[in-house]
């Protein structure tokens, strides 16, 4: 079941053609079954209906000839299907009839005359296998007499072997009607092969209406999903904090309704970014401004600790303005995405690293390049590898690909973190480091611009503790 399930179409468009197709062809076929089976009950009847009236002429005609007329007529009325023949002895055995039968019983009768009640016997029935050579005139016995050989089909193989042809049933009417000099007009007619409900003309309807209707499901569902891959695409580069320009509303109204709506959130959303980052900007200027004026003013007093003091405080409170503001404009970057060779960038940043001084192994493997802001995510990167360094003396770098994604792993050889604060880490002005010295513990802004960075790009950073210390990971997709 489940290898029947892979191999069914993923796209709308080839589900929708497989389900219409499916269906398209199970209602032609149920129609067929129900209108060949009325046509085979139509043509049966027609064909009973038929053989009554010919007795009926034939017993009539019989009657008022002379009997050494009667061999000739018999002979006449012979045909492929039907056999006629005047015996001393009726070629039906006495029975309980079905409805069927009742029913041409009763036809007969009332088309006779009322002295030929009780002289008509009737069998309806279906041929069985029989063997084609075997010849028996005995009516009494059989059914009919074989076909002439220039009429018979060829059997089978795998029943030429044992000697049986074994045709399709077939059905056989058999009418014997008492004559008034004693004889009995035995008649016993075989329904012709009934043919197929126009197999041709089935085929060619059911091959047109597939193609026409399947050219339909392909066009309509063409204009519902161009417009949704353009919607996705757009959707997946707003995810990634790329600049997606309004998309055309084509195709069904409800499809325009859903793009026209990406459009609306896609403006309110760029605006939104616009001003914050109008606002940060005058915000910036304002700050400045009055820290600049306190520092003055705390130079000019005389020197005492309260004045060293507030200008450590004052410096502090420079460097949280300029992280913070720093960390703002990380959200509001409007920096262009390109295609970038990853395995290129990290090594080019560990040895950066490494000429630095700092512990930095880097495994190269091969090129994956992905689409991202070239500045942003080195910056990133860039930040959880000096945190690395710093707070676990030395970091091994690692690539991998994984199920359409690139995980970058950071191993460094530190105390790890708890488990429970992992998470407020990436939380900004979070550190480990209790005290107050941002050269010791830093401003706490690293680990969420970082992921700030990241998950603008469709990723995320994942962290865990193991037996060598922390392990940082970072997710980045590849399309």
């Amino acid at each position: 079941m489940k290898g029947f399930i892979r191999l069914l179409p993923t796209s709308l468009t080839g589900q929708m053609v497989a389900v219409v197709a499916i269906a398209l062809i199970g209602s032609v076929m149920i129609s067929v079954l129900v209108l060949g089976s009325a046509y085979n009950r139509v043509v049966v009847g027609v064909k009973q209906n038929a053989i009554v009236q010919r007795v009926v002429t034939m017993v009539d005609l019989l009657e008022v000839s002379p009997e050494e007329l009667h061999q000739s007529i018999v002979r006449a009325a012979n045909s492929r299907n039907e056999r006629v023949r005047i015996d001393p002895r009726s070629a039906v055995k006495r029975h309980t009839p079905s409805s069927s039968e009742k029913r041409l019983l009763t036809q007969l009768e009332t088309l006779l005359s009322s002295e030929y009640k009780n002289r008509v016997n009737l069998l309806l029935k279906r041929k069985e296998a029989r063997k084609p050579k075997h010849v028996n005139h005995d009516w009494q016995d059989k059914q009919v007499s074989p076909m002439p050989d220039k009429f018979r089909q060829k059997p089978p193989e795998r029943f030429q072997e044992k000697g049986y042809w074994r045709r399709p049933p077939l059905e056989v009417m058999k009418v014997s009607v008492q004559l008034n000099n004693g004889q009995w007009l035995n008649v016993i007619s075989e329904a012709p092969r009934l043919p197929s409900l126009l197999v041709g003309q089935t085929l060619l309807f059911l091959t047109l209406s597939l193609l026409f209707v399947i050219l339909a499901v392909i066009f309509m569902l063409r204009r519902i999903v161009r417009p949704m891959k353009k919607l996705a695409s757009a959707a997946n580069s707003l995810g990634k904090g790329e600049q997606v320009e309004p998309l055309e509303v084509s195709g069904p109204k409800d499809v325009q309704d859903t793009v026209q709506a990406f459009n609306v959130m896609n403006e309110r959303m760029q605006k939104f970014i616009a001003d914050r980052t109008r606002t940060l900007a005058a915000l910036s200027h304002d700050l400045r401004t009055p820290l600049t004026s306190m520092r003055l003013r705390i130079e000019l007093l005389p020197d005492s600790t309260d004045k060293e003091q507030l200008l450590s405080r004052l410096e502090e409170m420079q460097q949280m303005s300029d992280a913070t503001l720093s960390f703002l404009r990380e959200a509001s970057d409007k920096e262009e995405s390109r295609r970038v060779d990853l395995n290129a960038l990290i090594s080019s940043l560990c040895d950066d690293m490494t000429d630095l001084g700092l512990s930095v192994n880097y495994e190269e493997t091969t090129n994956l390049v992905v689409q991202c802001r070239l500045v942003s995510l080195k910056r990133a990167l860039r930040n959880l590898f000096e945190n690395g360094v710093k707070y676990g003396d030395q970091i091994d770098v690692s690539m991998e690909e994984k199920q359409g994604s690139v995980h970058i792993l950071i191993q460094d050889h530190g105390f790890g973190i708890p488990e429970s604060k992992m998470e407020q880490m990436f939380e900004p002005f979070t550190r480990i480091e209790a005290s107050r010295n941002r050269d010791s513990g830093g401003i706490g802004l690293g680990l969420a611009i970082a992921r700030n960075n990241i998950r603008s790009h469709g990723g995320d950073i994942h962290m865990k503790n193991n037996d060598t210390g922390l392990l940082i990971t970072v997710e980045l997709p590849l399309k």
